[in-house]
């Protein structure tokens, strides 16, 4: 589809199942899909529709979303007037880092600026520094709304926040808000210091000092949080600390639903305050939430909000319903109702709004948006060759991939201690022409190791099993050896055909972490790996002599 006033073709999609408004381009059952428009619905009492509104998209190569445009019908002219603007740019990561909005002056005929937004992050994809600004009519000029800064310490848990205003007068940013964190070992924060700069007085001073207290059960999940605020006026004396706050949780036995109640100090005693109860699927997907406050006149929890969701069998929600409660009615009093449909290969055909029509008690539809898709073939997974001459601690790992996307390096692992993570490597994939250097500089340990590459697309490449010793990384050779796994998009089991004795077969995630192991006489027979999540694995296959592997996605 195209827009009245320009020839550009568009696209959108969605990440693998999860939909995004930014990533353009996704694979679903060997299949892509482009959406080339969305319209946008509104709908009378007596179920009439009207599109009054459309939107198209404009990506670059790389599958990401360039800008999209926004076009409204005028009733009065019977026509489509474009009305607002969208540009984004993105890292070699695919991580949205510009974005900027414009709407269409009808004076000037010209797009005119409205707000910017800016992201910045590290090599582990964690939000540095975050900028919001806007078009002042008054000054004729761009300033800022918002800036946040962002530092992390060496267990990548946040522990430094600044947040600063614009100046209009020196046209700089001032920071006005400063947040120290001091999280345990689960990202917790134990302390929590707030300054904030005093205008008037010309200085900065601490205005909150909180003191958490954690509690865990034997899965790493919080029992209880309680906080403690410093009292100011008499820490002249010392440091003296006041409840102010706890949180409890408990857990069913399934671990599918939790319970959260929170109480607040008064009296030096705990009053109740609120509870929640959430209740999860089996992939901790949320199902269930339902909202209390506590009424001190009644001496009980008032239900206040709840929400219900479904899914369908890929995980994606297909509905969302929310009930609001005035305290004191005892009856719901707000309801609203969310649907996504989609087509057989999952991708979202329609977004659909309700309203509940409370004199008829049923939902009426409120507004939809239809997606329109063009489908192509499979794009092949990115090509990746290592040379084996530049494998070494001080020199890293070349790489050469023909696709955009990021290179990775993770341990292989069979016990579920080792600590994974500070061990795995990834880079971007900048340029798909030249080498990609990964280095190995804080790899030392000695191990199995797994390389490969993905793509934009979320393809995968395969490129090597690997050793570590010591000082030198070499590649391990293994003699090839025929076999065929099928079916090709893994389902609950799958086959291996081969024409020697397969003596083992191992199957790993993409964190390097062994899954499920199968043993004596697999070859030409079923292995099941049904209990596994969707998602890409690593399959190692061995007989007496050699060793190959070979990713799927299950």
């Amino acid at each position: 589809m195209k827009i009245p006033s320009s020839p550009t073709f568009i696209l959108v999609s969605f990440l693998l199942i999860a939909y995004s408004p930014i990533r353009a381009l996704a694979q679903f059952a060997d299949k892509y899909s482009l959406l080339d428009s969305v319209e946008h619905y509104v709908f009378t009492s007596e179920g009439d529709s009207t599109c009054i509104k459309k939107s198209y998209y404009e990506s670059n190569s790389h599958g990401f979303i360039d800008q999209h445009i926004t076009v409204e019908f005028n009733s009065e002219s019977l026509t489509w007037n474009q009305t607002d603007k969208f540009s984004y740019a993105y890292d070699n990561f695919g991580r949205d880092t510009l974005y900027e909005g414009y709407s269409w002056d009808e004076i000037s005929n010209s797009w005119k600026f409205q707000h910017r937004r800016v992201n910045q992050y590290d090599l582990k994809g964690r939000e540095l520094q975050y900028s919001d600004y806007y078009w002042d009519n008054n000054n004729q000029s761009i300033c800022g709304r918002l800036r946040e800064d962002r530092e992390y310490n060496s267990d990548g848990f946040l522990y430094n926040y600044k947040s600063s205003s614009w100046n209009s007068i020196s046209d700089t940013w001032h920071a006005d808000s400063l947040r120290q964190h001091f999280p345990d070992e689960l990202g917790n924060d134990t302390l929590l210091y707030v300054t904030q700069w005093q205008t008037d007085k010309r200085r900065w001073e601490i205005t909150v000092k909180d003191k958490t207290d954690w509690t865990y059960n034997d899965h790493n999940q919080v029992l209880t949080r309680i906080t403690s605020q410093l009292d100011f006026e008499a820490s002249m004396l010392g440091f003296v600390w006041l409840l102010s706050s706890k949180l409890e949780y408990n857990y069913s036995l399934s671990a599918d639903t939790v319970f959260e109640e929170s109480f607040l100090r008064s009296d030096d005693s705990w009053v109740p305050s609120h509870r929640c109860t959430t209740i999860y699927k089996q992939d901790k997907q949320v199902v269930f939430t339902q909202k209390n406050i506590w009424d001190s006149q009644m001496n009980g929890y008032v239900k206040t909000s709840q929400t219900l969701q479904e899914y369908n069998s890929r995980g994606q929600c297909t509905g969302f319903e929310k009930y609001t409660n005035t305290p004191g009615t005892n009856s719901w009093t707000g309801k609203s109702k969310t649907n996504w449909v989609y087509n057989e290969v999952g991708v979202l055909v329609c977004y659909e709004q309700y309203k509940w029509k409370s004199n008829f008690s049923k939902w009426d539809v409120d507004n939809k948006d239809y997606h329109y898709y063009t489908e192509f073939d499979e794009i092949p997974a990115p090509q990746l060759s290592i040379d084996n001459d530049t494998i070494k601690i001080g020199d890293g790992i070349e790489v050469v991939c023909t696709k955009f996307g990021s290179i990775h390096l993770v341990p292989i692992s069979t016990k579920p201690t080792d600590d994974i993570e500070s061990r795995s490597l990834s880079m971007a994939i900048v340029n798909g022409t030249e080498p990609v250097t990964l280095s190995t500089n804080e790899i030392v340990k000695e191990g199995e190791y797994l390389i490969y590459a993905i793509d934009t697309d979320r393809n995968v490449s395969l490129a090597s099993i690997v050793w570590i010793f010591q000082n030198v990384l070499s590649v391990k050779q293994y003699s090839k050896f025929e076999y065929k796994i099928y079916p090709t998009q893994v389902s609950n089991s799958f086959m291996i055909e081969s024409d020697t004795d397969i003596t083992s077969v191992k199957v790993y995630d993409m964190m390097g972490r062994l899954r499920k192991s199968f043993c004596d006489n697999l070859q030409n027979r079923g292995c099941d790996n049904s209990e596994l999540k969707k998602g890409f694995y690593c399959i190692q296959i061995n007989n007496l002599k050699s060793q190959s592997t070979v990713i799927c996605k299950f």
